[in-house]
């Protein structure tokens, strides 16, 4: 819902998640009036400006997607305190008089959830705040059995491994490429939409996908013949009209049929689906161990941790690799207009001098040998033309008499046959 520039205005901003999340529960009737609200609170957002000079904690500190454009430093205390996840804005007072929420270390009480306050001088038990409210980017090792999604259910999502307060952040946390419930490692939590999409889905052109590195255990021995197979870029799915992106296959542990698969698409079940294309059937175990840059290394089940300022760095950097492809292609593409349009001006410049060169040369009543030649083709062509078209008049002309006068046949012969239907109705009254 909404125009395209608002959406790329909540995405700069990190509110797409917001809007993300109300179109899973909210209908489009009440989503529609909510459209320009968000594309003001973004531009407001971008607009305003705004610093973040106070300590964060080094475990959360990530100062390379945290401008200051986008990292507010003042807002009110239920709003505030909704963002960073500790609670409603409708238990906003509760939380406060629970958990000795002050203002500055001169122990200021809240008056109001209303009251603005600072990000820095908010004081929770006596204790600063331990992170701001810059977008978080978490790597986080996904065990089997914990499903992917925000909705609560029966079973165990992956925000149950994170603390309460990041868990419920708003924007809401992102997941960057999905894993299934029995399927286990590396899984990117983002509050970031444009870093979201960069990871999953890069929409300009010229871009290549990060890769995704997964190490399996097959059901069966291989064959032999797996890596030839991923590597054409001949492999279909069942169900699928187009075949897959050439992968790489390479195996590790013949005994205990270990292989290491490189992916640079991202089909449904698709390391499945493609293990069991070449015969080996639907493999015991998968582990995703890296995305692009960024790599699972030591990070044990169910931990998580902050994803670095170099893996960060290296993600944008492959954003401006694109970014400069579609520059180039911008610009050459106004290159190729320019010239086009030099062409048509040069074109109609000529062909101006031409038409000045011959008025000067022959005045109004002069005509050369060569144009009075011309014209005197031009008109016997139209003698020609005329005197061909005069038979084909005639003939026209008497087949419309010929249609008028089968016209006037089909109505006689129509008027005789209900005079005949009145004699015999008189007939057959008389005999009645």
């Amino acid at each position: 819902a909404g125009s395209m520039w608002g959406r790329a205005q909540c995405m700069a901003t990190g509110i797409i998640p917001i809007r993300q999340s109300l179109c899973a529960c909210a209908p489009t009737t009440v989503l529609l009036p909510l459209t320009p609200l968000l594309a003001v609170v973004a531009v407001s957002a971008q607009q305003s400006h705004m610093t973040s000079s106070f300590n964060v904690h080094p475990m959360l500190r990530c100062r390379y997607t945290t401008p200051a454009a986008r990292v507010p430093t003042s807002m009110r205390v239920d709003k505030l305190l909704t963002h960073l996840g500790y609670c409603s804005r409708d238990s906003t007072m509760n939380f406060v008089r629970k958990h000795n929420v002050t203002v500055g270390d001169s122990g200021e009480h809240l008056k109001s959830r209303k009251q603005h306050v600072k990000v820095a001088d908010l004081r929770i038990g006596g204790k600063p705040v331990p992170y701001d409210l810059s977008p978080l980017h978490i790597v986080l090792h996904k065990p089997n059995g914990y499903v992917c999604t925000h909705e609560k259910g029966e079973h165990k999502t992956v925000f149950d491994l994170l603390p309460r307060e990041m868990a419920n952040r708003l924007p809401a946390l992102g997941i960057c490429g999905r894993l299934d419930k029995w399927v286990t490692g590396l899984v990117i939590l983002t509050q970031d939409g444009q870093l979201q999409n960069q990871i999953i889905t890069p929409k300009r052109q010229g871009s290549k996908k990060l890769d995704k590195e997964y190490i399996i255990t097959a059901r069966n021995p291989f064959r032999g013949d797996e890596a030839s197979i991923f590597a054409s870029g001949r492999l279909t799915l069942k169900g699928e009209p187009v075949a897959c992106l050439p992968a790489t296959f390479e195996v590790l542990d013949q005994a205990e049929r270990r292989a290491r698969i490189v992916l640079v698409e991202g089909k449904y079940h698709q390391v499945r689906r493609m293990m069991a294309a070449v015969g080996n059937g639907v493999p015991s175990t998968i582990k995703r161990v890296r995305i692009g840059p960024v790599s699972l290394g030591d990070l044990k089940e169910g931990e998580w941790r902050m994803v670095t300022d170099e893996e960060l760095s290296a993600i944008h950097a492959w954003g401006k690799s694109r970014a400069e492809i579609e520059r180039s292609r911008r610009q050459e593409a106004a290159r190729s207009r320019e010239r086009e349009l030099q062409r048509r001006q040069k074109r109609a410049a000529n062909l101006e001098r031409m038409m000045g060169k011959k008025q000067d040369s022959s005045g109004p009543e002069e005509e050369t040998g060569e144009e009075a030649e011309a014209e005197a083709e031009t008109k016997s062509a139209r003698q020609v033309k005329r005197e061909d078209r005069r038979p084909r008049e005639g003939e026209e002309e008497e087949a419309r008499e010929g249609e008028r006068e089968r016209e006037r046949e089909r109505e006689g012969e129509g008027e005789r046959e209900r005079e005949r239907e009145r004699e015999g109705e008189g007939e057959r009254e008389r005999e009645r």
